[in-house]
């Protein structure tokens, strides 16, 4: 029976674990004048009611909001970009190894190519538009693309550069023995 009968144990412990649930009063959040039979009767009023309710909590966290919400926000963006960059990094390397591309390149090219996207992501936060994060996303997509061809493009530049004039200072050599 899929271990069910083995656990028993375990999911009677979680089912009398008492959850700590904090509980605010209507009059403690100022909304105590709602009145929620209102909303069939006259829908647009009881919306307008509930605008009040959540402009009056909002006020009432705000503190809460701007001291730990928005640096929590913050935080948690730059983490999840920084991995996002490391992560593509190692796949950009794994896919180009054989042109001999170096991860600390790669990774400097990522994360200039994504500052459309950090941009964006600003903009779209402030602006409330999705639209605005996935302009973001296509930008970096195709920054990325042009500056890994690019450095390719040099890295294989040099090689050959590099190749040419080893043999040619190996050939003169070799011609005067």
């Amino acid at each position: 029976m899929l271990g069910l009968s083995d656990n028993n144990d375990s999911v009677s412990f979680l089912a009398n674990e008492q959850v700590q649930k904090t509980v605010i009063s209507y009059e403690k959040l100022g909304i105590d004048n709602i009145n929620f039979s209102f909303g069939n009767i006259n829908p647009t009023r009881f919306k307008g009611e509930l605008d009040r309710a959540y402009t009056s909590i909002y006020k009432h966290y705000l503190g809460i909001i701007l001291v730990v919400g928005i640096p929590m926000t913050v935080l948690s963006n730059a983490i999840s970009l920084l991995l996002e960059v490391l992560v593509l990094a190692l796949l950009i390397k794994f896919l180009y190894n054989r042109f001999g591309v170096k991860y600390k390149d790669i990774c400097k090219i990522c994360i200039l190519a994504y500052t459309p996207r950090v941009v964006c992501n600003l903009l779209s936060i402030i602006w409330s538009s999705i639209i605005i994060y996935f302009i973001g996303q296509l930008l970096t997509i195709i920054y990325i693309l042009i500056a890994i061809r690019f450095y390719i493009i040099k890295n294989i530049g040099l090689n050959i550069s590099k190749f040419i004039q080893d043999n040619t200072n190996g050939g003169n050599n070799n011609d005067e023995l």
